[in-house]
């Protein structure tokens, strides 16, 4: 069943059982009605990605832009320095 979002098909849905006529006509009538409810979700979950890939990318280059780098950066250090001393 083709998972059909805003602006076009986001995916497929395809559901198995090894038993010959498993599913009903009423598990078809669900699957029709939730499947615009999971091609949202799927298509917002692909429009953050895109999001924060442009947020730590360059537009131009796809290199991490200076601001991730940064970050990158600071996360290795605190790991690097170890875990911080502890007063008595």
């Amino acid at each position: 069943m083709p998972l059909e979002g805003l602006n076009g098909v986001v995916g497929v849905l395809a559901m198995y059982r090894t038993d010959r006529d498993a599913f009903s006509p009423d598990h078809l009538r669900i699957l029709l009605a939730v499947s615009s409810k999971i091609a949202l979700s799927v298509e917002n979950a692909l429009k953050y990605q895109q999001a924060e890939d442009s947020a730590t990318t360059d537009y131009l280059t796809g290199l991490p832009n200076p601001a991730h780098c940064s970050s990158i950066f600071r996360a290795n250090w605190r790991a690097a320095a170890g875990p911080e001393p502890r007063l008595p």
